[in-house]
């Protein structure tokens, strides 16, 4: 089960209905992995009101997500909050919408719920770390930075905390504290690719073509184009070409 179902369970004491032949064919294609199909019963269901309406707005955002459609995900779970008066907990579903709009690059929708996440006190560095991302994508890089320090006073040990707030100041041009936190993310993960591909750029930025072309090589000998694909170190590759 999905944790926006989860929040269901517990929130709906399931009215009883008296016949839900989609649903029920629903649950059947879903567990078989017949996404597709059971989409479709579920919209059936949704149609003829076979059960509460959030709850199935919540596993169709769920089966959405399946598929990695992440705009039409986010859209069922809003309307999870809009048919729920009272949520077991809101801050989960806020930081499920705003992770989804994320992925689907809608950015000022994603904050908007990001930040709801955090006013309900949901507890997650994710929260933060995906506000860091949405400010960083539409080239807010203090803001970006405030957000992903947050995540990293959250947890200072973790890699992708460092790497991410490193790369933060990177974007805004400061290329000194960038390389630091960097530097203690390799410390830490001397295998992560994405340590040096920001390495790469920094030396890119300072001009040094050989070190960004070496840390470039180190970036897929550790696995970022078969694990992240080469979207993420383009810049470099187009540098070392000249």
């Amino acid at each position: 089960m999905k944790k926006i179902f989860a929040i269901f369970f517990t929130l709906c004491s399931f009215t009883a209905f008296s016949q839900s032949p989609n649903y029920d064919q629903f649950e059947k294609e879903y567990a078989k992995g017949n996404i597709e199909v059971a989409i479709n019963y579920l919209k059936k269901a949704l149609k003829n009101e076979e059960k509460h309406k959030g709850l199935l707005y919540a596993w169709l955002g769920d089966a959405y997500l399946k598929q990695k459609k992440f705009k039409a995900s986010a859209d069922c779970y809003v309307k999870v909050v809009e048919h729920t008066d009272e949520l077991q907990n809101n801050g989960l579903i806020y930081f499920s919408i705003g992770t989804n709009y994320y992925f689907a690059q809608e950015y000022k929708k994603a904050i908007t719920y990001l930040e709801k996440s955090l006013e309900a006190g949901h507890k997650d560095s994710g929260i933060a770390n995906n506000l860091g991302w949405c400010y960083a994508e539409t080239k807010k890089y203090s803001k970006a930075i405030e957000y992903f320090e947050m995540a990293y006073n959250e947890d200072p040990k973790l890699i992708n905390n460092i790497n991410n707030l490193g790369y933060a100041y990177y974007l805004n041009g400061e290329l000194n504290k960038a390389e630091e936190l960097i530097l203690k993310a390799q410390k830490i993960d001397t295998n992560n690719s994405f340590v040096y591909r920001n390495l790469g750029l920094i030396a890119l930025k300072r001009k040094q073509k050989n070190k960004a072309c070496t840390y470039l090589d180190k970036a897929i000998e550790k696995g970022i184009i078969n694990e992240w694909g080469e979207h993420y170190i383009k810049e470099l590759v187009l540098y070392c070409k000249k």
